[in-house]
């Protein structure tokens, strides 16, 4: 299952691509205010821990890294995050 049709099949509505200041997060929730970050070979630790720290700072957006699609927990995980439970 995708990561798009798992956030739909809850109901929560998303927007792709969002931008914030500098940055543009990957998939957007504007209902718990989270954003769901896909993690390529691109990606640096310590710049996206930065980035992630100040999408909390000056939005309050909690950032959910995937690395790997392929996890079988990805979706119980992904349904935590959104949901805060």
């Amino acid at each position: 299952m995708k990561l798009q049709e798992i956030i739909t099949s809850i109901g929560m509505e998303t927007i792709l691509e969002k931008r914030f200041g500098n940055y543009i997060v990957d998939i957007y929730l504007p209902e718990v205010n989270k954003a769901i970050e896909f993690d390529g070979p691109h990606h640096l630790k310590k710049r996206d821990a930065k980035r992630d720290r100040w999408l909390k700072e000056n939005f309050n957006i909690d950032v959910f890294r995937v690395k790997d699609l392929r996890r079988l927990e990805l979706k119980d995980e992904l349904i935590e995050f959104i949901c805060g439970e």
